[in-house]
């Protein structure tokens, strides 16, 4: 079948099960006069080798359509198909013709797809098919043959191939400057290909001479370090994320503060019919009350303490068998209460009755009933105190109420609310501790409001506060603890504000001092689990430190050590559930646990037991938010985990769903944000979803629309600052952020306003590290903003500024290195570092300079290698390296250091070709090393070397291996031969 012939080229990548659905597609394209639709069944010649050819038509189109469905995302012919396409930064449309049950190939997975399945409209499918073919066509068609000649110029420039010149190279510029928004990057073998060329003239002497592998390793290490950029990014936002996790989790942990019960599950029965039994004993005094009332007060009296301390015991009880016992003591108390009114001892039974009925209702999520059960109290409570001022019990019992009633309020979002009854409360107690020092409970009291304060301050971005204020409640509790070791509740107390302390050092970026205070917690934790480990608040104080400890370890970049204590942390909440479903507080928590799991899988690459977790906490999340629609912070958990369920989707290519799942998020931020402006984290969570929404229109190629995304992110980071300028988290932020508008802006051709936005974010990153000059991922944010800082000065032809940018970022890695020498990202960090600038000064003929770097990017490429053998990329960068030390070496009359470095790199070329025998690209790569060493060699390896490489050449002509550029191979290397052959003693240059 003859392809029609036409000025627009596509080339259509799938798998070849799915054909009929394929041939329907085809049939459709080859209709329209302008397209030329190439399809292997119908461009492949029966005896030709099909690798070659493919390569051949993928090069030689302007478009490559890839037809998506479950075989072709396993095709290992597809996947090398994109492969290619990505290199060459060819336009792919990604086109869904069956529905996906895998992993999509990450270079389509970003890209908006059209849907062609069974399901789905194929006239408007091929409609938007044919218009993502003809945009901005004209550009792509260039970008096409721009490429070919810069490939070809790359692969010949050692045989004498020819530049571009006059009008040529002027509308070449042109071109690559006016990329339109949503057309593909050029490649930086174009742009080099398109800069070499104006330097050409005074230069080209000089450049023949001094070596052919120049361009070849621009191109590999500037494709390494594109590579090295967008792992930064990723790292970037992962680091936000888990933020996000540690400071939801400090305020779990704050919350157990509410719940002053201790739970014992195994004793729960026992207490329930307890209680039954002293309600009958009740009700028949209540019967008797008229002939014996004083009795039946004192009954009642003992009867509700008790139940108070049987359900402090017994928090595993069902909220049913709560219900039933205190409504039955309800209506034991308000009989009493009916016959004496004004009776002060029965007042006080009914708000500690109260205050329990808002415990009950608070764990089960009842938050409404709850406030009103606990503010029921408080009014009884001032009634009794507005009769006798001076009444030290019931001064206690009103600050408990207060304190209860602030933490319900908080769950509401009414923050200022909360901030008068915690405030009230603190004063209270420190009266009565002050008048009477020795008494603990009431010296207890006064921390418990202290911590109650301290969260309000964090909320309100006042850490450096908050921290005074925790510090003044750990010297509380630290002493009670030490003055009774048997006393529990004490070791529990110091162990929670040891908590509280390790968050505040983790959000300023102590990791050390954070991951301390955590590990002496969990120790005091455990301890009181081995006394008693029935006792399920005990159980779950380990839990919420072990997720502590696994934030910890994540940030580090130790994922193994977090997944461990991740998943011993939700084992331990999953079986708290199981004793109680309706523990509104666990189920929360199995929700936290789950998210922190599902995301070690998605940086794992696992998205199905990723998705799995996430789908499983927005059930849970969603589950209890229904009950309680006003619960803010059950709000808030909706929208951190569509965030992750949106993170998942983009990965797995369905870019619909993320972008639901983050719009949806979105509304639940902005709202949260807009009931309490003053809320510092809920702010930071739009700033955070602003982003997620930003790097989606990034991705669909909507340039201003992320633009605005990340401004807007940007100013609320800034005004976050404002509030508190030592916030290193947030200072962070701001600086993440700015290097994003970099990137951007230099997406949008406007360099100085890039360059200013890396600036920025830079002098952020070093004041940073000025703070604390051990923080190794500050100091790794100052190498990134110096490597971006960079890349733009060299795209822009400063290699001065560029080499300055390089220099200071090798030194960082440098310096990093020396603190942990077996990180093997940050040894192919300063790999690629030094192959850059390795390369800029041998442009410039700074010789010395460039062995210099070639030669320290050598020893670092060998350390990666020796630890991992079988890495094909650090053998690339290896071979890279040992490429410019060869070159190097040769224009400096070193023969021997040119021979030793061309032999290595040969040998790993060759195992290369083991392992892709019918690969064409790397049998060339043979052919051009073998020529490069026959230019040092003696004579006789000389021949042997020219002749070998001639083989290869002979061989890949004779199967149509060649591409266009490579075709004067073969006379060049006969050439060659005869001149070694004539003049042996001339072989080595």
């Amino acid at each position: 079948m003859t392809v029609q012939r036409s000025t627009t080229k596509l080339f259509i990548s799938y798998s070849r099960n799915d054909d009929e659905r394929i041939g329907l597609l085809y049939d459709a394209l080859v209709s329209d006069d302008d397209l030329t639709v190439f399809r292997d069944i119908h461009d492949i010649l029966p005896t030709e080798e099909w690798k070659p050819r493919l390569e051949k038509l993928i090069r030689e189109s302007d478009t490559i359509l890839f037809a998506i469905s479950p075989s072709s995302i396993r095709s290992p012919v597809c996947k090398w198909e994109l492969g290619l396409a990505e290199s060459l930064n060819k336009r792919i449309i990604p086109v869904v013709i069956g529905d996906i049950d895998g992993e999509v190939p990450a270079v389509v997975s970003k890209l908006n797809y059209i849907f062609l399945t069974e399901a789905h409209d194929f006239a408007a499918g091929l409609a938007k098919i044919r218009y993502a073919v003809n945009l901005d066509i004209d550009w792509i068609r260039e970008h096409t043959r721009l490429g070919e000649l810069a490939s070809r110029w790359q692969t010949s420039v050692r045989f004498g191939s020819q530049l571009l010149r006059g009008q040529e190279l002027e509308d070449a510029e042109r071109w690559l400057l006016s990329q339109p928004r949503n057309a593909p990057e050029p490649t930086e073998l174009q742009s080099t290909f398109i800069i070499a060329s104006r330097r050409a003239q005074s230069r080209r002497q000089r450049r023949i001479a001094a070596g052919a592998l120049v361009a070849l390793v621009l191109v590999s290490l500037l494709a390494s370090f594109a590579w090295v950029q967008r792992n930064a990014a990723v790292a970037n936002e992962r680091v936000a994320q888990q933020q996000t996790l540690i400071a939801n989790a400090a305020r779990d942990e704050a919350e157990t503060q509410r719940y002053r019960a201790e739970e014992n599950a195994r004793r729960a029965e026992a207490e329930t019919a307890r209680a039954e039994e002293a309600l009958t004993e009740v009700a028949a005094e209540r019967d008797r009350a008229e002939r014996n009332f004083s009795t039946a007060s004192a009954a009642i009296n003992a009867l509700v303490f008790d139940i108070a301390q049987g359900l402090q015991d017994a928090e595993g009880l069902r909220l049913e068998s709560l219900e039933t016992i205190l409504s039955r003591a309800e209506e034991a108390v308000m009989g009493l209460l009916a016959v004496e009114p004004g009776n002060s001892q029965l007042l006080r039974i009914e708000a500690a009755m109260r205050l329990e009925f808002a415990a009950v209702y608070a764990r089960a999520g009842e938050r409404v009933r709850a406030l009103t059960s606990a503010e029921r109290a408080r009014e009884v409570l001032d009634d009794l105190l507005a009769k006798e001022p001076d009444n030290r019990l019931w001064q206690g019992d009103i600050s408990v109420a207060l304190e209860r009633i602030g933490d319900l309020r908080l769950q509401a979002g009414d923050v200022a609310g909360a901030a008068e009854a915690f405030t009230e409360g603190l004063a209270i107690s420190r009266r009565l501790a002050q008048s009477s020092p020795n008494n603990r409970a009431e010296q207890r009291d006064v921390s418990i409001s202290l911590e109650r304060i301290a969260d309000l301050r964090i909320r309100a971005g006042a850490i450096d506060e908050a921290l005074g204020i925790y510090a003044e409640a750990l010297d509380i509790r630290r002493r009670l603890a030490e003055q009774d070791p048997s006393d529990t509740r004490a070791l529990r107390d110091f162990s929670v504000s040891l908590t509280h302390i390790g968050d505040l050092h983790l959000r300023a970026g102590r990791t050390e001092a954070a991951l301390t205070a955590y590990r002496q917690g969990l120790d005091i934790a455990r301890r009181l689990v081995a006394i008693n480990p029935g006792n399920t608040l005990w159980q779950r104080d380990v839990a919420i430190k072990l997720n502590k400890i696994g934030d910890v370890h994540l940030r580090a970049g130790d994922p193994q050590a977090a997944r461990a204590v991740y998943q011993e942390s939700l084992a331990i909440v999953r079986r708290l559930v199981a004793i109680d479903p309706g523990n509104a507080e666990w189920q929360r928590d199995v929700a936290i646990s789950l998210n922190k799991i599902g995301d070690l899988h998605r940086r794992s690459g696992e998205l199905a037991p990723a998705v799995e977790a996430y789908a499983e906490a927005l059930d849970i999340v969603r589950r209890l938010s229904a009950t309680d629609p006003g619960n803010t912070e059950w709000r808030r958990d909706i929208a951190i985990t569509l965030e992750r369920v949106g993170d998942v989707s983009l990965q797995q290519g369905d870019v619909e769903a993320a972008q639901a799942a983050y719009q949806d998020g979105m509304e639940i931020r902005r709202a949260l944000a807009a009931t309490d402006p003053g809320n510092s984290e809920w702010q930071r969570d739009v700033a955070v979803g602003l982003d997620r929404i930003a790097d989606l229109h990034r991705a669909a190629g909507e340039t201003d629309a992320a633009l605005a995304a990340y401004e807007e992110a940007l100013a609320i980071a800034r005004r976050l600052v404002t509030t508190d300028p030592d916030n290193t988290q947030w200072q962070r932020d701001i600086a993440i952020t700015l290097n994003k508008i970099g990137d951007m802006r230099r997406m949008s051709d406007a360099p100085d306003a890039a360059l200013a936005a890396y600036t920025e974010a830079l002098a952020i990153a070093r004041g940073l590290v000025a703070l604390d000059p051990g923080h190794r991922q500050w100091r790794h944010d100052v190498a990134f903003g110096l490597n971006r800082i960079g890349d733009l000065h060299m795209g822009r032809g400063d290699r001065a500024a560029a080499l300055e940018a390089f220099g200071q970022a090798s030194d960082v890695m440098r310096g990093l290195l020396e603190s942990d020498p077996d990180n093997s990202q940050w040894q192919l960090d300063l790999v690629q570092i030094l192959n850059k600038s390795g390369y800029l000064h041998s442009m410039a003929g700074e010789e010395a300079f460039s062995m210099q770097a070639f030669r320290e990017a050598l020893q670092t490429a060998r350390r990666l290698v020796a630890t991992d053998p079988d890495n094909a990329l650090r053998q690339q960068d290896l071979v890279l390296s040992l490429d410019g030390v060869g070159a190097l070496s040769l224009q400096a009359g070193d023969l021997p250091a040119a021979r030793s470095a061309y032999r290595e790199a040969l040998a790993i070329r060759r195992q290369f070709v083991v392992r892709m025998p019918d690969e064409p690209a790397a049998q060339a790569q043979i052919v051009s090393n073998l020529y490069n060493l026959s230019r040092a060699e003696d004579p006789g390896p000389a021949i042997e070397a020219v002749q070998e490489a001639l083989e290869i050449v002979t061989r890949l002509e004779r199967q149509g291996g060649l591409r266009p550029d490579q075709e004067t191979w073969p006379g060049f290397l006969r050439d060659r031969l005869a001149e070694l052959q004539a003049d042996p003693e001339g072989a080595a240059e």
